[in-house]
C-alpha cells in the first residue's frame, strides 16, 4: 500500500538506496573490464554513451511527476488525473520506443553509424530501448507514490534494476558462455521487467485508491481543471523538466558520444569516469526528489519559509559539494587500479581529475533549480541551461580534435562556469517575484543556514 512517509525517512532511504547504486556501479566496470576485450568494450560503451538520450523523456516525467501531481489534484478531479497520467506515462513510452527503432534504422540504412551495419551495436541499441521501457512502465507507480510522499517503489527501482543487472554480469562472467556482449546487452534489456512488473502488480489497487482518497479533506477550487487541461498541464510540466534534462544531455553525457566519436581510444576509460562522476552527484539527485515534494507542499504565499528552507538545504548541498571535491582529489591510484584494473586506472584517475572543476560548478546551482521546479516555474529556466548545453556541445567538438580530453575538459569547465554566472545575475532575479534570493545565498554555509 501507498503509505505518507517523513522527509527524513525518505531522504534516508533515498541516500540508501543511492548507496546500493554507487556500490553496483563501481562493481560493473570492474566485471566488464574483465569479462570482455577492448574491442568489445569500445562497442558496449558506446551503445551505452546513447542510454541517457533515451532515458530522457520517462526521467523528466519521473522528475516531476511528484509535485506535478501535488499541484494538479488540488484543481482537479482525482479519476481524471488518474487517466491524463496513465495516458501521458504510455504515451511518453510509446515515443521512446517508436523514436528509438526510426533512428536507429535511418542511421543504419544510411550508413552514418558503420558499427550499427554489423549487428552488435545495433542489437545492444534495441536492448536499451527495451530497458527504458520497463523503467517507463514503473512510473504508473512511482509517480501517484512520491506525490504521496512514499519514495519505497522509486527507490527500488533505483535499485534493484541495476542489482540484477550485475548479477547477471557476475553470472555471464564465471560460465564465459562465449559471444559474452550479445548476453551482456541481453542482461540490459531484461534488467528492470521483474520489477517494472511487480511494481504493477502489487501497487495497481493501490494506486486507484490513493488517486480517490488522496482529495479526503482537500479544498475543491470552483472551477476543476478539464480532463484535456490536466493533461497539457502534466505534460508542460514534463516538457519543462525534459528541457532541463536535454540540455544537460547536452552539456555533459554528449561527451562521451564525441570521445566515442572523435577518440575512441579513451571511450572505455572515459565512460566509466563519466560513470564514476554520476555516482559521486548521486547524493544530491537522491534526496532531490524528497526534498521537491516537500517543498511543493508550503504555500505559495509563505515565502519566508521558503527561503528559509532553501538556505538550510543550500548550505548541507555545499558541504557534499566540498566532500565529493575532496573524495576525488585524495584517492590514489592504487584503488582505481583495484577498481578497473591497471589498463585503465591511471587514465581514469586523471580524467577524473580533469573534470572535476566541471562537476563542481555545474553542482553549485542544483538547489536553485530544485527550488525554482518546487514552486512551479520550471519554465523560467530555459535559457541558462540552453547556453550551457550549447557552448559545451560546440566547444567539445571544436577542442577535441586539438587537445583530445583535455578540450573536454576544458569546453565543460567554460559551460558549467557560464551556466553558474547565469544562474546568479539572471534566472535569480528572473523568479524574485515567488523566490526573493539573493545571488549570495546560493554560497551560504551551514553555519550560516542554521541562524
Amino acid at each position: 500500500m501507498i503509505r505518507q512517509r517523513s522527509l527524513r525517512a525518505n531522504s534516508l532511504s533515498s541516500l540508501f538506496a543511492s548507496g546500493g547504486v554507487f556500490a553496483i556501479t563501481l562493481a560493473m566496470p570492474a566485471v566488464l573490464s574483465r569479462s570482455i576485450n577492448a574491442a568489445d568494450y569500445q562497442i558496449y560503451a558506446t551503445a551505452m554513451a546513447f542510454l541517457p538520450l533515451a532515458l530522457l523523456l520517462s526521467q523528466s516525467l519521473r522528475n516531476c511527476a511528484g509535485s506535478a501531481l501535488i499541484v494538479v489534484m488540488q484543481r482537479a478531479e482525482g479519476a481524471d488525473v488518474a487517466r491524463a497520467y496513465r495516458r501521458i506515462v504510455l504515451l511518453v513510452t510509446g515515443l521512446v520506443l517508436a523514436g528509438g527503432v526510426l533512428v536507429t534504422e535511418f542511421l543504419r540504412f544510411f550508413s552514418l553509424v558503420g558499427d550499427l551495419d554489423q549487428g552488435l551495436l545495433r542489437f545492444g541499441i534495441y536492448c536499451i530501448l527495451i530497458n527504458v521501457s520497463g523503467i517507463g512502465f514503473s512510473l504508473l507507480v512511482t509517480g501517484p507514490a512520491t506525490a504521496s510522499q512514499d519514495f519505497v517503489p522509486e527507490n527500488l527501482l533505483k535499485l534493484v534494476p541495476p542489482a540484477l543487472l550485475l548479477a547477471l554480469l557476475v553470472a555471464i562472467f564465471v560460465s564465459s558462455p562465449g559471444d559474452e556482449l550479445w548476453w551482456i546487452f541481453a542482461a540490459v534489456a531484461v534488467s528492470p521487467w521483474p520489477l517494472s512488473g511487480s511494481l504493477m502488480l502489487r501497487y495497481h489497487g493501490a494506486v486507484g485508491r490513493w488517486f480517490v482518497t488522496s482529495q479526503a479533506g482537500t479544498k475543491r477550487v470552483p472551477d476543476p481543471l478539464t480532463p484535456n487541461a490536466i493533461f497539457r498541464f502534466l505534460a508542460v510540466s514534463s516538457a519543462s523538466v525534459g528541457w532541463w534534462n536535454l540540455t544537460a544531455y547536452f552539456a555533459t553525457s554528449i561527451t562521451v558520444a564525441v570521445v566515442a566519436l572523435i577518440l575512441p581510444g579513451d571511450v572505455v576509460a572515459f565512460g566509466m569516469v563519466f560513470s564514476l562522476i554520476g555516482l559521486l552527484s548521486g547524493g544530491l539527485i537522491a534526496i532531490s526528489a524528497p526534498i521537491a515534494s516537500r517543498v511543493a507542499s508550503i504555500p505559495l504565499d509563505d515565502t519566508p519559509a521558503r527561503i528559509a528552507v532553501f538556505r538550510r538545504f543550500n548550505g548541507y548541498f555545499i558541504l557534499y559539494i566540498v566532500a565529493v571535491a575532496l573524495f576525488v582529489l585524495l584517492v590514489p591510484v592504487r584503488i582505481f587500479e583495484l577498481w578497473v584494473g591497471a589498463q585503465y586506472a591511471g587514465s581514469v584517475r586523471t580524467m577524473l581529475l580533469l573534470l572535476l572543476p566541471a562537476t563542481v560548478l555545474r553542482l553549485q546551482t542544483m538547489c536553485f533549480t530544485l527550488f525554482v521546479m518546487s514552486v512551479g516555474r520550471q519554465a523560467t529556466l530555459w535559457l541558462s541551461p540552453m547556453i550551457e548545453a550549447i557552448v559545451a556541445t560546440l566547444a567539445s567538438f571544436l577542442l577535441a580534435p586539438l587537445m583530445g580530453i583535455e578540450g573536454i575538459a576544458l569546453a565543460l569547465t567554460l559551460s558549467a562556469a557560464l551556466r553558474l554566472a547565469m544562474t546568479l545575475f539572471h534566472d535569480i532575479g528572473l523568479n524574485q517575484d515567488v523566490f526573493p534570493i539573493r545571488w549570495n545565498d546560493l554560497f551560504v554555509v551551514l553555519v550560516r543556514a542554521q541562524k
